[in-house]
């Protein structure tokens, strides 16, 4: 039996720039600096979002997220370099964020 709901029997395929924009947002720290890595405009990349969140059929970027995720469309462990993953590790190494993020211990 498959699941039903909401963004589950209708997908469309990202595109590769799709895919890279996810990728981004996902790794970014806010939509703002996902767009400065883009080298977009944060209008633009506002709509390149609405498109995926369309074609994956979610609501919000936490669902596109989920559901790109889960399907494999992205790999959370190869974010983009400077990504807020790479960030956390680099501070847990530090030791400056052992409260925060278990990652260096």
């Amino acid at each position: 039996m498959s699941p039903s709901g909401p963004g589950i029997a209708k997908i469309a395929p990202l595109t590769e720039s799709e895919l890279k924009i996810l990728s981004h947002v996902i790794a970014a720290p806010n939509q703002y600096t996902a767009a400065e890595w883009l080298d977009i405009s944060r209008r633009h990349l506002r709509r390149q979002i609405e498109a995926i969140n369309e074609k994956l059929g979610a609501e919000t970027i936490l669902q596109t997220v989920v559901l790109a995720t889960i399907r494999g469309l992205v790999d959370p462990k190869s974010l983009p370099e400077g990504s807020i993953e790479e960030r956390a590790f680099q501070l847990g190494r530090s030791g400056k964020c052992r409260a925060v993020c278990p990652l260096g211990r």
